[in-house]
Parts: C-alpha cells; structure tokens; sequence
C-alpha cells in the first residue's frame, strides 16, 4: 500500500490535470479561434454586399461578447471529444479516460455546456455529457516525453454536413474535385459559414472520414505540406468562393474560412473521399502535460 503522502501526490496530479483539462474546454467554446478571428475580419473589410457585411459584423461581435461575459460562442456546445497524443516516456499514475470523463463532468456544470449527448436510439439525454462512449478519444502514440491532449468540441449543424463517398479506381483527380465542390455548394450555409471544409483521401471508409475532421484543426493560411495537394487546396477554395453562397448562405465573396485535405495511402482498388467541416468559431483548444510536471499550452 502506497503512504498517505505517495496518495495525495497521486491525488494532487489528477486534479491538477482535471482542472486544466476544464479550462481548456472553456477556453475553446468561449474564445475560439484567434486565427478564424482574424480571417472573418479581413472578410469583414472586404467585404461590399450589405447582407453579407452584416452576418461577418454579427458573428465579430459574438466574439467580443462571448469573451467579454465568458459564455459559450454558441448555444450548441458540441460533444465532447478529445484527440491523444501520448509520449513512450509518459508514465501516468491515474487513469486517463476516467480524468477525462471527470472534467467533462465538471465542464458541463462550470463553464457551462449544453448537455449534448443522448441514445442514439432512445435519445435519452446521459445528462452530463459522459457515458455512451463518451467523452470520445482518439489516441496516437509518438517518441516523447510529454502528453497532448486536444478538445474538439464540434456541434451537430458542422457534424451533419459530412459527406463519405467511396470512388472506384479510375476515378479522376476532376472527379474528386467536382464532388467537393458540388457538395459545398449542397452544404450553402447549413454548417455556420463561413467554415472550414475538411477533406480527407485514401485509407479506408472509417479513415478518410477521420483524416478529414482532423484537417479541419488546422489552421488558415497552414497548407498541406506536399505541394501537390497544397495547390488543390488553393484551386477549391477559390472555386467554392466564387459560387457566392457567403456568410450564414446569405450570399457574398466569401464561403470559407479555408479548405484543407489530408491524404494517407489506400487500396489500389478503392479510392475513398470523406468531407467534413468546422463551423466559423473553429473551436478547439490544446494542452501538454510534460513528464517533468510542466504544463504548456499548444
């Protein structure tokens, strides 16, 4: 059995860590993005159609007052999930998903946040925000000394303008462009934009739909790092812009906040095409627990 002291140790880093992990979910539904900020501005002041101006006007404002009176940005607070990134020179001595839960737990009461999670079948609300699988973790493992965890609280107008289509073999790169393009132009103004569409190509079903809702977390103006792809980001993203569907699909210059694509490899016999968005907040917000105590925001 360990000593009372070895237990308060043990006792203090979790709650150290359900603490922070409590503060960064607020700081995402409340604040955030500081880089779609920015990018909504530069739409604001160029901007000339009037209905257009306005909604960018809106959504700034919603900004100020969501940091000025710490409330959520939006009334939907998204479920809770959290992507992991967890270093092989870590050694945790509490349970990790259970922490998680327990901040959630907290979060839903502290900062607050809508009670988002339900049966699927029954739709009986888990009150709380946990149970039913939830909060959702997505782990990865790399050579380090530290553990990231990433909230990502996407809400269910973003999440159900997501699109899966599974392409044959000799399906052509114009192929793949036009469903893209043909399904935000489906989308209009449906997922709160001006957003960040999110495309993932190759792996599997399950893969690209998950590489595409990871390329929605990155950040405007950081393109794909194969030029490749880079230059596709670029071409349907000027070409969704010029369909005018704008702000809220009130019409305008501007549809997006940007698009990003990430690709992994696949079967030769299948070519996947997952779409996924990121509603204008572009919440999310991030943490490192270091081996040696240190805690750093990401």
């Amino acid at each position: 059995m360990p000593k009372s002291n070895e237990r308060n140790e043990i006792a203090a880093g979790q709650k150290q860590f359900i603490e922070t992990i409590v503060e960064i979910m607020k700081k995402a539904v409340v604040y955030g993005s500081d880089e779609n900020k920015k990018v909504i501005q530069q739409q604001y002041e160029q901007e000339e159609l009037k209905p257009a101006k306005f909604q960018l006007g809106v959504i700034l404002e919603d900004f100020e007052i969501a940091r000025k009176k710490q409330v959520p940005l939006c009334q939907d607070t998204g479920a809770p999930v959290f992507y992991i990134k967890l270093g092989n020179e870590v050694r945790l001595n509490f349970d990790l998903k259970q922490a998680l839960a327990e901040a959630v737990r907290q979060a839903t009461e502290r900062v607050p946040l809508r009670r988002n999670v339900v049966h699927p079948v029954s739709r009986q609300n888990t009150n709380d925000n946990t149970g039913m699988g939830f909060p959702y973790t997505f782990f990865d493992y790399f050579e380090g000394d530290y553990v990231e965890v990433l909230y990502y609280p996407k809400g269910g107008g973003s999440e159900n303008m997501s699109k899966l289509k599974m392409f044959n073999s000799v399906s052509t790169l114009d192929e793949i462009k036009q469903f893209i393009i043909e399904t935000a132009a489906e989308f209009m103004g449906k997922c709160c934009s001006p957003y960040t569409l999110g495309v993932g190509i190759g792996g599997g079903a399950d893969i690209c739909m998950n590489i595409a809702k990871k390329a929605t977390l990155r950040d405007p103006g950081v393109s794909n790092k194969d030029p490749q792809i880079a230059k596709m980001e670029k071409e349907l993203q000027e070409r969704i812009n010029s369909l005018g569907i704008g702000p809220m699909g009130l019409g305008g210059e501007k549809s997006l906040i940007t698009v990003n694509i990430e690709v992994v490899g696949t079967h030769p016999s299948t070519y996947p095409v997952g779409i996924a968005n990121n509603c204008w907040p572009g919440r999310k917000s991030c943490v490192r627990f270091y081996q040696d105590g240190r805690i750093k925001h990401c």
